[in-house]
């Protein structure tokens, strides 16, 4: 989970900071929504028929409501969203960085290169056996362990 979250959540992230003015009032909070909840489907398009009472305090949701409606929020709204997905990114990225640092200890300990794990660790990998040299590709198992596969 931390995994495929912070994969969502990271452009997300990228996105509400990169939103600017009026004009990008509605992707900053579409994107902030993402990063509360990876699985929610909106976008700017579907924002009005979206209850997100249940991922937002009620300020937030306030804000939610006032984009949604077509009117801007103003530079203050923007910075409180900013900081909070700010924060929020940092546990992401540390959820992250601590399963992907676990992952690479229980691929040399089963005699693969650790600088091969990266990105999805759901999807067969590239590794290199260090005993025989041959490249094999690895699952991981959800026990802890890696599972050769076919490519």
């Amino acid at each position: 989970t931390a995994v495929k979250d912070y994969m969502v959540v990271k452009p997300a992230y990228e996105a509400v900071i990169g939103a600017t003015g009026a004009a990008g009032d509605k992707t900053m909070l579409v994107n902030f929504a993402r990063m509360l909840n990876p699985t929610i489907r909106v976008n700017e398009g579907t924002m009005e028929a979206v209850d997100v009472s249940s991922l937002f305090d009620k300020n937030t949701a306030g804000l939610w409501a006032k984009a949604a409606r077509g009117e801007d929020l103003t530079d203050g709204e923007r910075a409180v969203i900013r900081k909070e997905a700010t924060r929020l990114y940092n546990l992401k990225e540390k959820d992250y960085t601590t399963t992907a640092h676990l992952w690479k200890e229980k691929a040399a300990e089963s005699g693969f290169d650790p600088r091969i794990i990266g990105g999805s660790f759901g999807k067969a990998r590239p590794m290199v056996d260090r005993k025989t040299g041959a490249v094999v590709y690895v699952v991981p198992d959800g026990k802890g362990n890696f599972v050769e596969v076919g490519q």
